[in-house]
């Protein structure tokens, strides 16, 4: 919602705004505040970025005092002790060129020397420029150096200066070159110390941080902030600005100002910018745009709209103001200052007060500040050396610093919101760059090209790659766990891109050992040496990803502190690693990768870990089964009161068995259609046989429970699972949930689907492809029922979780939801698949079923598998039907059908024939001739109380038309049964002209207006012929004929013949009527409500309990005059009704 403040409320400017938001920031931020630079620091810091600035303002301070000095009496000079008292005009003279000789040395020897010593020395590392930038500014040599080299020039004009003025000069300016000497001196010792220092590895790093968190963070988030800030302007009441309604775009009903990198239409222009270099946006004054942007939108509130050429439903435009520049951006030469779109264009003076808006900075100013991203990148080439030249000491500390950074940085810029949580602005996006990107991305961005130096150096040395496998457990510090989850997620997915990267290294290596034949149904192994480092290196993998999750997304111990609004984080967290260690999994079996498959595939089956050594809370027994990651976010009290627990144990624990039961569902659920979709690459299998498939024999150690590495703790293996079970798992991944929209069957879908993308094949850029594969959870239909069958090994059918789960169906907000009918619709797919005499996967069953140790007969586990479905359909359909029968009408529900069935027929302005053409049409509160409109079949569920079926998605655009329809015909036999009308046969074109004519003639003779109605539009078929001039045709048109149309009609209107306008309506053929206009005289319509003149109500059908017919009836009472006419029949069939 916009707010309204006045002009004075408003900022002067935009980086005004950011600059007291950085105040509260550093005010509020405990490290900033420690590592914030001294007064001294902050200015040599601030001279050292501007040093052609430094220069003149020390000369400007110099010839100011040397200027005063000349023109006040001696006397005064004398006084102050300014001036020199020396005996002889020659020890002036000693003292000046012993001052200047000094000067001179220590500029010419000292600050070239060190500088270069201190550039050799970092120049060491492989990329020094931001360490080179930062020691100059921390040590202040360019200051100092600088302002040596300015005294030993002034000096230098003072010496030249001497014949002319004698002595004099020196005696006044002598002591102020003194001065400025011991100010360079003390200069130079600090630059000496800073030095000195900053070879020390340790102050070289502080040296780092504090220009790090003093000077470049601050700097990159202000630069961020700009266009941020400016774009909340308008919502912040700062700019008269509309806040556009994007829902309705297409409907403007006032005018527009846009101010965006790209104008939204075009117009014209008005002023330009002429830049005559590069230069950046860096700040917009909010006064003059406010000023602007008001004027102007009071004088395009009053413009006239535009007509569009185009017409439809945006015919009619209004004024718009497009500013199409944008903060932080670079431009060049001659931009347009804004363009206007019909609209008023802007004054002189206002064009004025735009150009004195935006202030533009030269990119080729001395000011060379280096941002934090800067500083990253050269670190990371400090740690992409080490890996390379395989030197271990430096590896681990550059990449410790490394981390140090990047910690740092991360806790700097978090931020306690007013509700006690954290934020940080590190998520700020950055405008311009590739989808926007938060500031947090393009630091973790670093570590890939790490990773992939190290996985490149695998073969030479393996210990930079087993270090940086626990990337997640080396960056997981306070301030990351901390941070929001978007910042945790993405560091959690970083060790995903480097299991990427060594599949990618282990693709290469396995075709150089010849074995080009690598995939889901070609098992490969790579042989020694490699196999001994790449088993290794997954040793360490697995372990890192392992304890990931606990590190960065830990759930806390029962004896700990457990909060509600931390559940949605941990499972948001935990359900990522649960994701990506399955999809990790299939990535290893898609490339035939044996060793990652089974590694991953334990990792997958002990992911529950401890956590199957807890109790779980006995409120849960009956109902954690169908709880879902989606419940953890929504409130307790509401999911507490949907699951009917009773706190007997207290409510952390109760909340945490709750986080826990979500957790182990969406486990489960995914292992399952892991499991799915390895059965569906099977039947993809060309291969004569299964004896190298690695996705068979994964999913048969899976469904037999196999630990495939010692260690760990296995939960719920799949040998336990019980068809009923399974089936069970497969209603809560279609409707678990206490969600309006079914989320977590979405969420499910979405893992189905990227597992598809991954096997997408490699593309051309220029070219199109399509391929198929699983993308939901319906398409996986053939392999569900193969577990199905495999798992039945007698006969079963319902058990007491999915009777407990039938009777929360039964809930109305389950109702509402479509529950029911979901799960009759999954159970009517699986049973049409079954109906199919088509064998399902018959080579894949029978290979699962030998290597799990079954026997299977397809027939029998087939019927065993139909039966139980059927069962279970039919007692859902039982309980559905039973619910609808006892489920009552809702009168809201009737009254709002009334009124939607009203909105069409009753109004003359909708230009319905016959309404269109009576002269007055009244409505009344007293009864009239009634009518009753039947519709039979319409579902009960639609109109209950309780929702048992949604609407139609078109239902009030039906009612509304069939109604209007109704009352179309109903009218238009009221009226013709009124009428006296003369029956005329005219078989032929020309005798039905002749006979039209004269009865328009009859008609027109007593001060009437004739009508033709029409039965349909082509009929008779010279009328049609008539009208498109079809004179080579079989009718041509009458010599005397004038076919002609008149805007502003009816749908049924057709054209005019001559004076008689024809109309299509609602006749029994083969006839065609002439009346006069006037016979539709009136008609009255009875009022209900307001806007309402149709009652409803419905009627239960015996034959079908689910349907109704729904009644609709309208009153009407319809006056006629003129009520003379002639009905023409075209054919010799008889007639058998008027209309």
């Amino acid at each position: 919602m916009t707010k309204k403040i006045g002009f004075l409320g408003t900022p002067w400017s935009v980086s005004r705004v950011v600059r007291r938001e950085l105040h509260n920031w550093r005010s509020s931020n405990e490290l900033l505040r420690k590592w914030r630079l001294s007064i001294l620091a902050r200015e040599i810091q601030s001279h050292g970025e501007r040093p052609i600035r430094f220069v003149f303002q020390t000369l400007l301070l110099f010839s100011l005092y040397v200027s005063f000095s000349l023109f006040l009496p001696d006397s005064w000079l004398s006084a102050a002790g300014v001036t020199l008292q020396l005996k002889e005009d020659a020890d002036y003279l000693t003292y000046f060129t012993a001052l200047w000789s000094i000067q001179a040395t220590l500029a010419a020897l000292v600050y070239p020397f060190v500088i270069s010593f201190v550039t050799v020395f970092l120049q060491r590392r492989p990329a020094a420029e931001a360490f080179v930038h930062i020691y100059i500014l921390d040590s202040g040599g360019l200051v100092a150096g600088l302002s040596s080299i300015t005294l030993v020039i002034v000096m230098a004009i003072q010496y030249a200066l001497i014949p002319r003025y004698g002595t004099t000069l020196i005696k006044h300016t002598a002591i102020l070159d003194a001065v400025w000497f011991f100010v360079n001196a003390i200069l130079t010792l600090y630059f000496l110390y800073r030095t000195v220092e900053f070879l020390r590895p340790v102050v070289q790093m502080q040296g780092v941080k504090r220009y790090l968190l003093g000077v470049a963070l601050p700097r990159e988030i202000a630069r961020i902030a700009i266009p941020h800030v400016l774009e909340q302007a308008p919502s912040n009441g700062w700019l008269p600005i509309p806040v556009p309604d994007f829902e309705n775009l297409n409907q403007e009903t006032e005018p527009r100002i846009w101010i965006s990198r790209y104008s939204y239409r075009k117009g014209d222009v008005q002023g330009h910018l002429l830049l005559k270099r590069p230069s950046k946006l860096v700040d917009v004054r909010l006064w003059p745009l406010r000023v602007v942007t008001t004027c102007w939108l009071s004088r395009a509130r009053a413009w006239p709209e535009t007509k569009s050429e185009f017409g439809g439903a945006r015919s009619s435009r209004k004024p718009m103001l497009s500013i199409s520049l944008s903060p932080e951006t670079t431009y060049d030469g001659q931009i347009p200052l804004a363009i206007v779109a019909d609209g008023p264009n802007l004054p002189r003076w206002q064009r004025c007060l735009l150009r004195l808006a935006f202030v533009f900075r030269s990119d080729l100013g001395e000011r060379n500040s280096i941002s934090p991203r800067a500083i990253i990148q050269e670190l990371e080439i400090d740690v992409c050396s080490a890996i390379s030249n395989q030197n271990d000491q430096i590896f681990r500390k550059s990449y410790e610093t490394l981390l140090q950074v990047h910690e740092l940085l991360l806790d700097a810029c978090l931020s306690r919101n007013d509700d006690g949580t954290f934020g940080s602005l590190a998520m700020l996006p950055e405008k311009g760059h590739w989808m926007e990107q938060g500031l947090y991305v393009g630091w973790t961005e670093a570590y890939r090209s790490i990773f992939q130096a190290a996985v490149e150096n695998l073969d030479k040395d393996t210990n930079p790659l087993k270090r940086i496998c626990y990337f997640v457990q080396h960056i997981a510090s306070d301030a990351v766990l901390k941070s929001p989850i978007e910042i945790r997620e993405n560091i959690l997915m970083m060790p995903t891109y480097l299991m990427f990267l060594i599949g990618g290294w282990w693709v290469k290596r396995i075709e150089e050992q010849g074995f080009v034949s690598h995939s889901a149904h070609h098992s490969q192994t790579l042989q020694a040496p490699a196999h001994r480092a790449y088993e290794d290196i997954f040793v360490s993998f697995v372990g890192a990803w392992e304890n990931a999750r606990k590190s960065i997304g830990g759930i806390p111990d029962q004896d700990e502190q457990f909060k509600w609004s931390e559940a949605r984080v941990l499972v948001q967290l935990n359900t990522l690693h649960i994701r990506e260690t399955a999809r990790m999994l299939l990535a290893s079996i898609e490339r035939g990768d044996r060793i990652a498959a089974e590694w991953f595939a334990d990792v997958l089956s002990k992911w529950w870990g401890n956590f199957s050594y807890e109790r779980t809370s006995f409120s849960l027994h009956q109902s954690a089964i169908f709880i879902t990651v989606e419940d953890i976010s929504l409130e307790w009290d509401f999911l507490n009161t949907e699951l009917s627990l009773e706190i007997r144990e207290g409510t952390e624990h109760l909340q945490r068995s709750v986080l826990l039961a979500a957790l182990h569902n969406y486990l489960q659920d995914i292992r399952l259609i892991t499991v799915e979709i390895l059965l569906q690459w099977c039947s993809q299998s060309k291969s004569p046989s299964f004896d190298n498939s690695l996705a068979m024999g994964i999913v048969a150690d899976m469904v037999q429970g196999k630990q495939w590495r010692n260690g760990g703790t296995q939960s719920a293996p799949l040998n336990r699972l019980t068809a009923a079970g399974y089936l069970l798992a497969k209603t809560r991944q279609h409707i678990g949930g206490m969600d309006e929209r079914r989320i977590y069957e979405a969420r499910l879908n979405d893992f189905v689907e990227k597992i598809r993308d991954m096997e997408r094949p490699g593309m051309t850029g220029s070219r199109v492809y399509s391929y198929s594969g699983p993308n939901s959870l319906d398409s996986l239909d053939e392999s569900q029922i193969i577990l199905m069958m495999i798992l039945s090994d007698a006969s079963w059918s319902e058990d007491d979780p999915f009777c407990r789960q039938l009777a929360n169906w039964s809930k109305p907000r389950h109702i509402e939801r479509g529950d029911l009918d979901k799960a009759r619709d999954v159970f009517n797919s699986w049973l049409n698949r079954l109906s199919d005499p088509q064998p399902i996967m018959p080579s894949v069953i029978d290979e699962l079923a030998n290597r799990i140790g079954k026997e299977v007969d397809e027939e029998i586990r087939r019927s065993r598998v139909s039966e139980a479905l059927s069962t279970l359909k039919q007692s859902i359909e039982t309980r559905r039907r039973e619910l609808l029968a006892a489920a009552t009408i809702d009168p809201d529900k009737l009254k709002q059908a009334a009124l939607n069935a009203s909105t069409e027929a009753f109004n003359k302005m909708a230009n319905r024939f016959p309404l269109c053409l009576f002269r007055n049409v009244n409505f009344s509160n007293e009864e009239q001739e009634k009518y009753t409109l039947r519709l039979n079949g319409l579902r009960k569920g639609e109109f209950t109380t309780v929702a048992f079926d949604p609407p139609a998605i078109n239902g009030d655009d039906y009612l509304a038309n069939v109604v209007a329809q109704a009352v179309d015909g109903v009218l238009l036999t009221d009226v013709l049964s009124r009428c006296e009308l003369r029956e005329i046969v005219a078989t032929d074109s020309d005798s039905y002209w002749k006979e039209l004519k004269a009865e328009a003639a009859r008609i027109s003779n007593l001060g009437l207006s004739p009508i033709l109605l029409l039965d349909n539009a082509t009929q008779p078929d010279w009328i049609w012929d008539w009208q498109y001039a079809l004179t080579e045709g079989q009718h041509p048109r009458p010599e005397d004929l004038i076919v002609h149309q008149h805007n502003g009609q009816s749908a049924h209107y057709q054209c005019h013949l001559n004076n008689i306008a024809v109309y299509v309506g609602p006749l029994t053929p083969p006839a065609s009527l002439i009346v006069p206009r006037e016979v539709f005289d009136s008609v009255t319509f009875r009022r209900f409500a307001t806007d309402r003149y149709v009652e409803a109500n419905v009627e239960v059908l015996d034959a079908d309990p689910s349907t109704v017919a729904l009644l609709l009836k309208f009153e009407r009472s319809v006056q006629v005059s003129a009520a003379i006419g002639a009905k023409i029949r075209y054919s010799d069939v008889p007639l058998q009704n008027n209309a």
